[in-house]
C-alpha cells in the first residue's frame, strides 16, 4: 500500500512537472523575499511589520500548497467546489493547528504527544478540499477521527519517503541553534532552497497516503 501511494506521487509529478516546477519557483521567491525583507525590518526595529510579513508569507505558502492539493484531487475527481476564499479559511485552520501543536508541546512537554497529534491532524487540508467537512475547523476534527489507527503507519510512511527531508531539516535546525537563531547567509540560502523543494513534495506525499488509505466514500 505504501509503495502504491508513493507511485501515485511519482506519476503525478511526471504528469504535472510544469506545475510542480512553477510552485517550487514561486515558493523560493516567497521564502527568499520574506527572509530578506524580514532582515531589513529587524534592523529597522519594526517588529510589528516583521510579524505581519511572516503572516503574509504563511498565507502565500498555504495558497500554493492548497493549489497543489486541489490539482491532485481534481485529477482524481475527489475535489469539491472550491474558491479563493477557501485559501484564507485553510490559512486560519493551518494557524490553529500550529498553535494547538505548539501549546500541546509547551504545556504537556512531551514530543511523542506532539508528533502523535501532528500525524492525526495532518489531513485537514485534504478533508476540506474533498468536501467531507465543510466547516473551517471541523475538518481538523474530521482528520483526527479518520486517522484513528493510522498514526503509526503514517509515521513509518513519512520516515520512508521523507528521510532525506528530516535529515536536512535537523541539520538546518542544528546550525540555527548553534548560531543562536542567526544563520550565516550560506545556510539561509540553503534553508530557502530546501523549503522550496520539499514543501511541495511533502504535500504530494501526504496526498498519496490519503488517496490510498482514505478512498472516496460512495454516496
Amino acid at each position: 500500500m505504501d509503495k502504491k501511494a508513493f507511485s501515485l506521487v511519482l506519476r503525478f509529478m511526471r504528469r504535472n512537472w510544469k506545475i510542480v516546477v512553477l510552485l517550487i519557483v514561486l515558493m523560493f521567491g516567497i521564502t527568499f523575499g520574506e527572509q530578506q525583507l524580514s532582515t531589513a525590518l529587524q534592523e529597522a526595529n519594526l517588529k510589528v511589520a516583521d510579524y505581519a510579513l511572516a503572516m503574509v508569507r504563511m498565507i502565500l505558502q498555504t495558497a500554493l500548497s492548497t493549489v497543489l492539493v486541489f490539482v491532485w484531487h481534481k485529477q482524481n475527481e475527489t475535489a469539491a467546489p472550491f474558491s479563493a476564499v477557501d485559501i484564507l479559511k485553510l490559512f486560519v485552520t493551518n494557524l490553529a493547528v500550529t498553535l494547538l501543536l505548539t501549546l500541546g508541546l509547551v504545556l504537556i512537554v512531551t514530543i511523542p504527544l506532539a508528533v502523535w497529534l501532528y500525524l492525526r491532524l495532518d489531513f485537514y487540508m485534504n478533508e476540506y478540499i474533498t468536501g467531507r467537512s465543510n466547516g473551517v475547523f471541523s475538518c481538523v476534527g474530521s482528520s483526527f477521527r479518520r486517522t484513528k489507527g493510522f498514526a503509526k503507519r503514517y509515521l513509518v510512511y513519512n520516515i520512508k519517503y521523507l528521510l532525506f527531508y528530516f535529515l536536512i531539516e535537523f541539520a538546518v535546525t542544528g546550525f540555527s541553534l548553534a548560531y543562536k537563531l542567526s544563520l550565516p547567509d550560506g545556510v539561509q540560502i540553503f534553508d530557502v532552497i530546501f523549503t522550496s523543494l520539499f514543501m511541495p513534495y511533502r504535500f504530494l506525499i501526504k496526498c498519496g497516503f490519503y488517496t490510498v488509505y482514505f478512498p472516496r466514500e460512495e454516496s
